[in-house]
């Protein structure tokens, strides 16, 4: 309206200075003027409402024009947005393909955890029989060093046995060589005694003899007939005490020698029988050496899968410390 106000003005002084510049006295001219001044009048208020109806398009195309730019920046503030958006849901897709792929590795991961485990269980229970096994090793051990200390004593007691075998063994050849001599001299002096005998039954037979022959004899050889008797008397006598004596001394050695060979046989016996037990010891000793190689081996292979599981683990700890359980986490 104050648009229009403003044009009927300009309109009207426009009109005026027509009038002034035709300079129109006569009435004939004024109403011509006036009709033609309504003419235009009419003529200008028709431009004047185009051009209010022009205004008010317009208007509304400014204010359309206005609102296009503020939905333009909107939009341009949206477009931002979306390629933000865009970037972000691009990462998001990365994400996605990295997630997927580490759910893949996950689901690797639980079924290798699950695999290690049982490889666990499976190790704990080998290793509970390996401290089974390490107790039963300490057992065997101390047997062997029982069995040592035993072979030890064993080996001193048939040392000493073999000591005293080789005491009575010469003890018992000196015995024989003894004996052989007394044999020899009991041989020797019965061969004497009955040198003896004879020589004195020939000296008995000849004095006899000559006594009846003669009749008488000079006194000296009375005398040397009583001398010679009594003589070989004495040595019959000290023979026969000796004679007496070796069956004695001869007994005693028989007795000391069955005495001998029983303890020699005695000896042989014991030294059969540390034999026996030391052959059987070493063939124990041999045995829990063997089983105690074999018991070594079995705990150095399970030791080396339990650090190889014990290193899975710690690997796969490492990779996803939420699959860590919480007592384990720093």
């Amino acid at each position: 309206p104050a648009l229009g106000g403003e044009w009927g003005l300009a309109v009207r002084a426009e009109g005026l200075g027509s009038v002034s510049r035709l300079g129109l006295p006569t009435p004939c001219r004024l109403e011509s003027g006036k009709e033609d001044f309504r003419t235009r009048c009419e003529e200008l208020e028709r431009e004047v409402q185009e051009l209010q109806h022009r205004n008010e398009e317009l208007s509304s195309l400014a204010e359309e024009a206005q609102a296009l730019k503020d939905e333009m920046d909107v939009l341009r503030h949206s477009s931002d947005k979306v390629s933000k958006l865009e970037a972000a849901v691009d990462a998001y897709k990365k994400k996605l393909e990295d997630l997927g792929d580490l759910r893949r590795q996950v689901r690797l991961l639980e079924e290798r955890n699950t695999v290690y485990m049982q490889r666990t269980c499976e190790l704990e229970e080998e290793l509970r029989k390996a401290n089974a096994v390490r107790s039963q090793l300490e057992t065997h051990k101390r047997q062997v060093r029982e069995l040592h200390s035993k072979h030890s004593e064993e080996a001193l007691k048939a040392e000493k046995w073999q000591f005293e075998f080789r005491n009575l063994k010469e003890k018992f050849e000196a015995l024989v060589k003894e004996k052989e001599r007394l044999m020899d001299e009991r041989h020797s002096l019965r061969e004497a005694n009955e040198e003896l005998r004879c020589i004195q039954v020939q000296q008995t037979c000849l004095s006899q003899a000559d006594a009846f022959l003669d009749g008488a004899s000079s006194p000296m050889d009375n005398l040397a007939a009583e001398i010679l008797p009594t003589e070989l008397k004495e040595t019959i006598v000290r023979l026969q005490q000796e004679n007496k004596t070796l069956c004695v001394q001869e007994a005693t050695y028989r007795l000391q020698l069955a005495e001998l060979q029983g303890q020699l046989e005695e000896s042989n016996r014991t030294r059969n029988r540390l034999e026996t037990q030391q052959r059987l010891h070493q063939q124990q000793i041999s045995e829990l050496k063997a089983q105690v190689e074999e018991l070594q081996k079995a705990l150095q292979e399970q030791g080396t899968k339990a650090e190889d599981v014990s290193l899975a683990e710690d690997g796969l700890y490492m990779a996803f410390p939420d699959l860590c359980p919480v007592a384990l986490r720093p």
